[in-house]
């Protein structure tokens, strides 16, 4: 496959991104950074109409949709849903990084697997049901409150109407 950096390693790549960005690309943009281009009009180039079709998907999977509540939809981590798109990796062939990686040592480099970031997701999906839960709590103890005042309303009501009859 032709790429559009032409001499230009991964390893080179993923070191000037880390410069620029202070943190390591994960392989959906190291997957861009080898098959696009982008151009001086601020629009951008693809090698072909399949990587651009399948970095769409890839970008889809990990962005929130707004036509889904928000809280109950699970994204899916730059490195998932490029497994999903690409496919698994083989032993002795890890995609879009480099011919000198293997399985063990991308991961052992990269530090996780995709489940740190998993991880953190879940827990920030965690965060947020709980906070979710604490408003209903909150909004059940004012619903409790105001049944009671209006229980409150209608005793007095009733001994107001035996007092009149």
């Amino acid at each position: 496959m032709t790429y559009r950096r032409g001499m230009t390693s991964h390893y080179q790549l993923m070191n000037d991104f880390s410069n620029m960005h202070g943190r390591n690309p994960h392989r959906l943009e190291l997957f861009k950074m080898g098959r696009c281009k982008d151009l001086s009009d601020g629009s951008e180039s693809w090698v072909d109409e399949e990587s651009r079709r399948r970095y769409e998907a890839m970008t889809q999977m990990i962005a929130p949709s707004s036509d889904v509540d928000a809280e109950s939809q699970t994204l899916a981590t730059p490195e998932d849903a490029f497994i999903l798109v690409m496919g698994k990796d083989r032993p002795g062939r890890v995609r879009c990084a480099g011919s000198g990686e293997m399985l063990s040592t991308w991961y052992k480099s990269t530090g996780t697997s995709g489940s740190l970031e998993r991880e953190r997701m879940m827990q920030e999906q965690l965060k947020a049901q709980e906070e979710k839960l604490k408003a209903q709590a909150e909004e059940m103890t004012q619903m409790r409150e105001k049944i009671s005042r209006l229980k409150n309303v209608a005793t007095k009501v009733d001994e107001m109407s035996i007092l009149l009859s």
